[in-house]
């Protein structure tokens, strides 16, 4: 039997519950409603006890599917980091989260999960936030389609609340407590703006860790909470009072509760088709002598750079000479409309002369981060500027690099520019299961 076009199908899965609800899409309406028990299930566990409640009713229309939040990991994009290119964004925000990935995930047996990330619109000047989850999740997803109920999209927990919470508040800062049987998620916004997400895990069946978490949280801002219970058993949500702030209090533990969130689906517009990652690529080992080859020749290629700068300098100063000489030869017989274009000449080069070299390139040559490799400087006098290509095992390592830059006397504005992979061919460092990646900064040096 086919699909009522006018029926919608809402699944939230969390770790002791599954909450099915059955809206009529216009006019709005609850039709009806269940929930199941889950005792501490993981995400494809839940999928399948999911899939077979929903085949067993006679529910028919799109599903709308929230996942707890245990199952995601949170990080932010910063903004100095971000390209506008989606596939160069994305892997540099894979790259960022790795290091937090594995946290708190359980249902793993000593291997280390694949993830899929997902990042939100880029917006001028802000960071972008990033949500990760696994591989093999992301996949079971795809089980829960079927023909008389299509899956037409998903989103996280905390995203669902959100929603829910603005509607209440109109503070212009703000953070919202988002709890759940395993993980508490924190979410920090200033004028509508989601500025961070962080999150805190422990035992799913654990209210008292739960409880303790908010304790240290309250301590720490010394007032109220605004708390969004609705993926608490009941039975936790009585001990949560003491915690809410009188003005928000807790959420109605009503389904109904999630009509405004659910209609404001983060991916509503299109069905899922998120990408997922093809495997891990891991480096293979070297041998220290390799990693003392590099670090050589990186410090060969400086020391050609540097001469490189001294030659060009050398250059510039016969070029000034010669013209200096032309134009005190042709002085009586140059046009008149030829002298502006001597001038402009003779002050761009005067222009390339008068900046020091020396001091930018110690600060270049003290400004070391070990995992870094500089590989050319591109000085541009006229505008001021300069052009650092460098090579990092990791991006956290780039980010040193690019604060210890700003931090010098010599150079600041430091951004970046393009990043890109180094080919999977070349030598890799012994110990990291990163790809060493290439970076392009532009950085202005400091007025004298």
């Amino acid at each position: 039997m086919l699909r009522s076009l006018n029926r919608r199908v809402v699944i939230r899965l969390f770790a002791n519950n599954i909450h099915l609800s059955l809206y009529r899409k216009w006019p709005r309406h609850l039709i009806a409603s269940r929930q199941i028990d889950a005792n501490g299930q993981e995400l494809p566990e839940l999928l399948d006890t999911a899939a077979r409640a929903l085949s067993d009713s006679d529910w028919r229309g799109d599903v709308q599917l929230i996942i707890g939040n245990r199952w995601l990991r949170f990080a932010a994009l910063p903004w100095n980091l971000q390209t506008g290119h989606p596939e160069t964004d994305e892997m540099t925000a894979t790259a960022l989260c790795t290091d937090m990935l594995n946290a708190g995930q359980s249902g793993t047996t000593g291997r280390t999960p694949e993830w899929t990330t997902l990042l939100d619109s880029p917006h001028y000047e802000c960071d972008r936030l990033t949500a990760a989850i696994v591989a093999e999740h992301a996949q079971c997803l795809l089980s829960l389609s079927t023909k008389r109920n299509p899956l037409v999209s998903w989103q996280p927990w905390v995203t669902c609340a959100w929603d829910v919470s603005r509607q209440k508040s109109s503070r212009r800062q703000a953070t919202l407590y988002v709890p759940e049987p395993g993980c508490l998620t924190v979410l920090t916004q200033e004028k509508g703006q989601v500025l961070a997400i962080h999150q805190r895990f422990f035992a799913p069946d654990d209210p008292a860790a739960l409880l303790s978490l908010l304790r240290m949280e309250q301590l720490q801002h010394n007032q109220p909470l605004d708390i969004m219970a609705d993926a608490l058993p009941a039975s936790w949500q009585a001990q949560l009072k003491e915690f809410a702030n009188p003005q928000t209090g807790l959420a109605s533990s009503e389904l109904s509760a999630l009509k405004t969130g659910v209609h404001s689906m983060v991916h509503s517009s299109k069905p899922l088709a998120f990408g997922v990652t093809t495997g891990n690529r891991h480096w293979q080992t070297r041998t220290p002598l390799l990693l003392a080859m590099l670090l050589l020749a990186s410090c060969a290629y400086l020391a050609f750079l540097t001469y490189s700068v001294e030659q060009h300098t050398r250059q510039l100063l016969e070029q000034k000479e010669e013209l200096v000489f032309l134009t005190d030869r042709h002085e009586a017989s140059a046009a008149q409309k030829q002298e502006p274009m001597q001038g402009k000449t003779l002050v761009a080069i005067q222009k390339k002369l008068n900046k020091e070299w020396l001091p930018l390139l110690a600060a270049l040559d003290k400004t070391t981060i070990r995992g870094v490799s500089l590989l050319s400087v591109t000085p541009d006098a006229e505008h001021s500027s300069i052009r650092i290509e460098v090579e990092s095992e990791s991006i956290n390592l780039a980010m040193a690099y690019i604060d210890a830059l700003e931090k010098t006397n010599e150079l600041d504005q430091v951004h970046l520019i393009n990043q890109q992979p180094v080919n999977e061919k070349a030598p890799r460092v012994a110990g990291n299961n990163q790809p060493m990646l290439q970076f392009s900064l532009q950085a202005r040096w400091a007025t004298p």
